[in-house]
């Protein structure tokens, strides 16, 4: 806390909320009208423990007591309490087989800190080594944390992380109405052994992985996209080129009509789906939402490619259509992009949800 930001410092428990309100921009308006603010509200949530100078928890202090700065600003505060707050905790033990002979002492440490709880609180046992185990699941009786404690042991290698995951999880699931503490109390004698991944190498926080993971398909889809509009332009040169070359009644195919509007048709569909592909392409460089933009990239160039690839191997005859040739495998690649990264009939329900929404 920076100095003269407050006259005193808090009780244990003591919570201070405060309002902020921020406002934006002035609206512009004509002469008769008045001046309109947006503005936003924010509740700011200050917990503060006193103790005076022999290190003992004053708990009488009052709204009065504080004063509390932003940026040599003083804020309002609109709420304040003083009351004791319950807790909910997880008690992680470390059952390694590094902890063998400790475990004992981790036992004796985990009653001692449970017969500090108050009626108020409660706890959940966790042991973990390899796996992690709920023991006792939150309960304020001391007897059954106490019994919970006795009953671990040590053996196989420390997933520390991965314990840790399941103790925010479990801790989530205590937000009630009433207002709570929540914490973790680890007993370990080391580091992780066994978790699949470390702290650093986790994306994002708990909770949002399938944001992360939604926002990794939409990419996809558009690499997807890319990669239809390859194999159909891929499949219109192959065409291309048979045309010109292939004779029929004394001249190139390529000058019958029937086959020039089976190229136009195909390059102006390409054409087509490669301006929404770079429509997305650029909104994702851009880290925009692009669950739309996405989801029509795709669909537009998948079936593109795949029209394009058809209308190659009807130039080709047998010889597209035969094991082997470059516009047959063409064919078999470009039928994929409708199938995975989601289905054509998938981006039809995303697309027709989503602009029925802005709508």
């Amino acid at each position: 806390m920076k100095k003269g930001i407050a006259k005193r410092v808090a009780a244990p428990g003591l919570l201070a909320l405060l309002v902020l309100a921020s406002g934006s921009a002035l609206r512009a308006q004509g002469p008769p009208r008045p001046p309109v603010f947006g503005t936003g509200i924010e509740v700011i949530n200050l917990n503060v423990s006193v103790t005076d100078a022999r290190g003992r928890y004053i708990t009488d202090l009052t709204k009065n007591d504080f004063a509390v700065f932003e940026d040599g600003v003083r804020q309002e505060l609109s709420i304040f309490n003083h009351e004791d707050i319950p807790i909910s905790l997880v008690l992680m033990i470390d059952t390694s087989a590094s902890m063998d002979e400790k475990l004992p002492t981790a036992r004796a440490a985990a009653i001692r800190f449970v017969g500090t709880l108050r009626p108020q609180d409660n706890a959940q046992v966790m042991q973990f080594n390899d796996r992690t185990t709920i023991l006792q699941d939150f309960v304020a009786d001391h007897g059954a944390l106490d019994s919970a404690i006795g009953r671990t042991e040590a053996a196989g290698p420390t997933a520390l992380h991965n314990a840790l995951y399941v103790a925010l999880k479990e801790l989530e699931k205590q937000k009630t109405q009433a207002l709570r503490r929540r914490a973790i109390v680890l007993l370990s004698d080391g580091e992780d052994t066994a978790s699949l991944v470390s702290d650093d190498q986790v994306l994002g926080s708990v909770d949002q992985g399938f944001r992360i993971a939604m926002w990794a398909l939409q990419g996809g889809r558009v690499g997807i996209a890319a990669q239809a509009l390859g194999i159909g332009e891929a499949a219109i040169s192959e065409a291309i080129r048979f045309a010109k070359g292939r004779e029929a009644f004394g001249q190139p195919i390529a000058n019958y009509q029937a086959i020039q509007w089976m190229l136009a048709d195909a390059a102006t569909e390409l054409e087509a789906a490669r301006m929404l592909t770079w429509k997305a392409a650029d909104a994702k460089d851009r880290q925009e939402r692009i669950r739309l933009e996405a989801s029509m990239a795709k669909l537009a160039a998948s079936e593109a490619g795949h029209r394009a690839a058809d209308k190659a191997m009807q130039i080709l005859a047998s010889a597209g259509y035969r094991r082997g040739s470059i516009v047959e495998r063409l064919f078999r690649d470009v039928r994929a992009a409708e199938i995975y990264q989601g289905t054509s009939e998938a981006q039809r329900m995303i697309i027709a949800a989503g602009i029925l929404a802005q709508s």
